[in-house]
C-alpha cells in the first residue's frame, strides 16, 4: 500500500486550499477520500512506532503514525465543519493536533492512539474555528470552546426549565441563570456571546449601489428588528399557552413520573437511566418503560389540547 509523508500530506493541503473556488468542493471531497485510503495500524504496530518515536526519535516512525490517523482529521473536519469554513483548512488544523497527540502519547497508557487523539484534533479544529469566526479574539481553553460551541443549545435549555416554571424569563435572568450553570459570572458569559460568529459587517458597501450613483451601506437599507406590538403580544400568549399547557399535562402524571421526566428531558445535565435505577430500586429497563410510559402520557394529553410537534419529548436508550 503506497502512502505519503506527513510534509507530503500537508502541502497537499496547502496547494488544495490556493485553488480556484469553482473546484474547491471537487478538491475537498477528493483529499477527503484520500484521507481514507491511509493504512490501518493494529495495536502491536502502533505501540512500535509510537516507542521508536519516543524513546529513539525516529522521524520516520511519527510520520507514518500521524499519517495512518488521518482519516481520523478528515472525519472530524467534516463533521465540525461550518459553513463558512473550509474542509482543507479544517484538516490542516486537525493534522496540527495529530502532531501534538503524537508528541504528547505514551504507548504504555493502555489505550490506542486514536482514543488519546481525538481530545487534540477536535482542540485544533475548534481553535480554528474561534479564530476564525469571532469577532473578539477568545484565550483558548476548554471552558471557552465549551461555551462557544454549546451556548445557543444551553440557553434554550434554560429558558425551557425558567418558562416550565411559570416564568416570563428576562434575557438577563436568561444570563444569569446560564451563566451559573456554566460556572463563570455573567460578563464572562456576555463576553462570549459578544464573540460569537456574524454575518458581515454592516459597513459594507450594498451591492449595485455604485451603479446606480448612490454610496449605500447595508446599515442604511437595514430594517427594525424590533418585534412589533402584535408581535410581542402573539410570543406572550404563544409562551404562556405551552407553559399553562405543559404545567398541565404534567399534572397527569404521578410524582415517580415527574421526577423521571424532569431528570431526563428537562434537566439542563439529563440523568442516566442508571442513575435513576438506583434511585428507584428498579432495573434501567423498567426506569425506561416508566418513562416511555410517561412520555406517551404527555403526548396524548398535549395533542387533546392542540398541541404537537413537541420534540423534547423523546426517549432514549
Amino acid at each position: 500500500m503506497s502512502t505519503i509523508t506527513l510534509t507530503e500530506a500537508t502541502t497537499q493541503v496547502h496547494t488544495t486550499a490556493r485553488a480556484t473556488p469553482e473546484a474547491a468542493p471537487v478538491r475537498e471531497l477528493n483529499l477527503s477520500a484520500s484521507s481514507m485510503r491511509r493504512e490501518y495500524l493494529n495495536r502491536e504496530l502502533e505501540i512500535e512506532l509510537a516507542t521508536a518515536w519516543r524513546e529513539h526519535g525516529c522521524e520516520k516512525s511519527r510520520n507514518r503514525l500521524i499519517d495512518s490517523h488521518l482519516r481520523l482529521a478528515s472525519k472530524l473536519a467534516c463533521k465540525m465543519k461550518r459553513t463558512s469554513g473550509s474542509v482543507n483548512d479544517l484538516m490542516q488544523e486537525a493534522s496540527i493536533g495529530l502532531m501534538k497527540a503524537a508528541d504528547k502519547y505514551d504507548p504504555n497508557s493502555g489505550y490506542r492512539f486514536a482514543t488519546y487523539a481525538v481530545w487534540w484534533v477536535k482542540s485544533a479544529i475548534q481553535d480554528a474555528v474561534m479564530r476564525d469566526n469571532s469577532a473578539v479574539r477568545l484565550k483558548s481553553s476548554s471552558v471557552n470552546r465549551t461555551a462557544f460551541f454549546t451556548l445557543s443549545n444551553i440557553e434554550r435549555r434554560v429558558e425551557m426549565k425558567l418558562r416550565t416554571a411559570g416564568m416570563s424569563p428576562t434575557q438577563q435572568q436568561i444570563d444569569e441563570e446560564t451563566a451559573r450553570m456554566m460556572g463563570m459570572d455573567v460578563a464572562k458569559l456576555k463576553d462570549i456571546k459578544s464573540a460569537m460568529p456574524t454575518s458581515a459587517s454592516l459597513n459594507a458597501p450594498l451591492p449595485n449601489a455604485n451603479e446606480r450613483g448612490e454610496t449605500l451601506e447595508f446599515v442604511d437599507v437595514l430594517p427594525c428588528s424590533n418585534p412589533t406590538p402584535e408581535d410581542i403580544v402573539i410570543s406572550e400568549d404563544a409562551s404562556s399557552f405551552a407553559v399553562n399547557a405543559i404545567a398541565e399535562a404534567m399534572s397527569t402524571l404521578n410524582e415517580r413520573e415527574i421526577r423521571i421526566i424532569q431528570a431526563r428531558t428537562m434537566a439542563l445535565e439529563p440523568l442516566t437511566l442508571e442513575v435513576l435505577s438506583q434511585e428507584f430500586g428498579r432495573t434501567r429497563e423498567r426506569v425506561r418503560q416508566l418513562e416511555a410510559n410517561a412520555v406517551k402520557k404527555l403526548r396524548k394529553k398535549l395533542e387533546s389540547m392542540g398541541i404537537k410537534g413537541m420534540n423534547f419529548l423523546t426517549v432514549d436508550a
